[in-house]
């Protein structure tokens, strides 16, 4: 079959590999959608914090595509099933696996890192990790669902209220999928902060009160005063991660007893002041991944979200190309800065010509 396989820093080759294996229990899955993650970005660039060495992989989890092949016995799933996945395989036996916590595993691996990824024409992936699609899902918005079960996680950790507001740092997908989590949990005010236009402008097509351009206005880190605005919330969610000290001023902008939320992958320490925490009663918590909340699956609760209101994701996905295209997907991603578009850029090797836009239904 053919895969990208990402063969060095900012080297992606796609070229013949053999098919995964199909284990007792496991699924095999004719790829049509592989969403690039902010994590792909950082092993691309080789600077994910968790994962050094990254090369000679098929990277990709977040994958949506049809059932091939089944080994083992199952009255869920049949051949042609269209499917999406829970790209995270645990022991099942430890504590955190017993009580819902299995992204906490100390055996936790990957589909995308340690098992073959979606970047490729197939995966596979264990029969209890795969969820059938509602006609409504198409493909490439289902390639969301792993971000939009991290948006639905930190909002249940943040244990939201509907009477509160928010604030989310950060105008990636994972933030836009923040903005729909919250919105549909009942919130009625909360501002996007980011710096790209395009996303910003799909923000506050999504419901967003307000929108701010970092880069553009610098209330935001002067605190927001004098436009007769209220710039404190309960709640602030940070996406963005890398070096930047994004989480001191989220902090900033909390009231008494506010809930700051983080949610991106930090490359560098973060810096938040301590008497402002103590004195204000600052709760402070970590968000990764996704498990169980109230004993049902987030994923499944991310997966009703996208049933009920489809449109409001395909918004976010920019960009349907080849898998030949891979170099120049990522490479659209690193250049959003430089005026790029692209929010959601999904791969479905499926495809074999580009449409000339760069965009395509699938």
């Amino acid at each position: 079959m053919r895969a990208a396989v990402l063969e060095g820093r900012r080297q992606f080759v796609v070229k013949e590999v053999p098919v995964p294996e199909l284990p007792d229990g496991w699924v095999r899955i004719r790829v049509h959608a592989a969403g690039i993650c902010g994590s792909d970005i950082h092993l691309y660039e080789g600077a994910h914090p968790g994962l050094r060495n990254p090369f000679g992989r098929v990277l990709g989890h977040e994958i949506a595509g049809v059932v091939t092949e089944i080994n083992g016995k199952t009255r869920r799933f049949q051949i042609g099933d269209r499917v999406s996945l829970n790209p995270m395989i645990s022991c099942g036996r430890c504590g955190y696996c017993r009580t819902g916590r299995f992204y906490l595993c100390e055996e936790l691996a990957h589909i995308g890192v340690v098992y073959p990824g979606g970047f490729a024409e197939y995966t596979a992936a264990p029969i209890d990790n795969i969820y059938p699609l509602p006609e409504t899902v198409d493909f490439a918005s289902a390639a969301l669902l792993d971000a939009l079960a991290v948006a639905v996680h930190a909002v249940n950790l943040a244990q939201v209220r509907p009477w509160g507001d928010a604030v989310i740092v950060g105008d990636g997908p994972v933030g836009l999928c923040l903005l729909n989590a919250l919105l549909s949990h009942g919130v009625r005010r909360v501002w996007v902060v980011g710096t790209l236009p395009h996303n910003l402008e799909v923000a506050k097509s999504l419901g967003a009160e307000r929108v701010v351009n970092v880069r553009e206005d610098p209330r935001w880190e002067e605190g927001g005063e004098g436009d007769g605005a209220d710039w404190k919330f309960d709640y602030a969610f940070e996406s963005v991660g890398g070096s930047h000290q994004t989480l001191r001023s989220a902090l900033r902008h909390l009231r008494k007893r506010g809930t700051l939320v983080a949610v991106g992958i930090f490359s560098g320490d973060q810096t938040i002041p301590g008497y402002e925490l103590v004195w204000n009663e600052i709760r402070v918590i970590g968000s990764n991944s996704f498990g169980y909340h109230r004993e049902r699956g987030e994923f499944e609760l991310a997966l009703q979200l996208m049933a009920d209101a489809p449109e409001r994701y395909r918004r976010i996905v920019t960009h349907i190309l080849p898998l030949q295209q891979i170099q120049e997907a990522f490479e659209m991603l690193l250049r959003r800065r430089e005026g790029s578009r692209a929010i959601k850029v999904v791969l479905d090797p499926t495809l074999h010509e580009a449409d000339p836009s760069g965009r395509m239904s699938g």
